[in-house]
């Protein structure tokens, strides 16, 4: 079996998936799984608007694909240490969610794990997590997410991983990030970042549109910033570049934004070339 697959076997007559069918004998709102179960199947409970608060096994090591997904009434699920596993969609658009706990054996969230969890306030996340992968639009369009702690392992932010999080204000970056991906934080409420020294991109679009993102320090080790990158960030006053970048991309930032640099630098020409406002330091 190939490393970091988990295998769900059958011992005797007895299953140990829970699948879309054996899930229609659940009709609960309180769902209560039994112990015997260690996959919960893709589109298990896909679109079950009864459940209320979901009780899973502690024997359980994966939460399939879909598997609670447009689960429109589901308020508290609490996720046990034992799971390895959450795939793409499981828990997307359980609009009534609030909080999540995620467990230390994880070692990724999938693309659109949490996307359109409206009221989900606060996501738990150890700092002896393993999660070293946070993909995209995992928690896109969390409108109300005010609270998550990042792993010490993630390297890449991925595509609109947190877009239109309107909620968030701050957000710590782990030391280990290394990439921003685009759109990462389109639309989001932040108002204060420090960007990691081991950073070397911010891609298209990252930060556009965070209306009460206030000063940026781009860290030295940054060669690349994509296009639009602060576009539309209406109460950004500064962003610091004090070295020369290898590529920088159209428009990234608004003309009232002041950059402050050094004179006679590429970042200096650019923004005279685009009209951009200075200060030397």
């Amino acid at each position: 079996m190939a490393k970091g697959k988990i295998r769900v076997w059958n011992v005797g007559n007895t299953f140990y998936m829970l699948d879309k069918r054996k899930a229609r004998s659940y009709g609960e709102e309180r769902l209560k799984i039994e112990e015997n179960y260690i996959r919960i199947g893709n589109n298990a409970f896909e679109n079950n608007e009864m459940i209320k608060e979901i009780i899973l096994p502690k024997t359980l090591a994966i939460i399939g694909k879909n598997a609670f997904k447009g689960c429109k009434a589901l308020r508290n699920v609490n996720i046990p240490e034992s799971v390895k596993v959450i795939e793409e969609g499981a828990f997307k658009d359980c609009i009534k969610l609030k909080r999540i706990n995620l467990p230390n054996g994880m070692n990724k969230i999938s693309k659109d794990t949490f996307k359109g969890c409206k009221n989900l306030k606060e996501i738990t996340i150890s700092n002896k997590s393993e999660i070293k992968e946070i993909s995209a639009d995992a928690f896109n369009s969390c409108d109300s997410l005010k609270n998550i702690q990042l792993p010490e392992n993630i390297k890449k932010i991925e595509f609109r991983t947190f877009y239109k999080t309107k909620s968030l204000k701050e957000i710590k970056f782990p030391e280990s990030l290394e990439y921003i991906d685009k759109e990462a934080f389109y639309l989001s409420g932040i108002n204060n970042i420090q960007i990691p020294e081991k950073v070397r991109k911010i891609d298209d679009a990252a930060f556009k549109n965070c209306k009460f993102l206030l000063n940026v320090t781009i860290p030295l080790n940054v060669k690349e910033i994509g296009n639009r990158v602060f576009t539309g960030c209406r109460r950004l006053k500064t962003v610091k570049i004090l070295h020369d970048l290898d590529e920088i991309g159209e428009e990234f930032v608004n003309k009232h934004t002041i950059v402050i640099c050094k004179e006679g630098s590429k970042i200096d020409s650019y923004c005279e070339k685009f009209e951009i406002k200075t200060k030397y330091i």
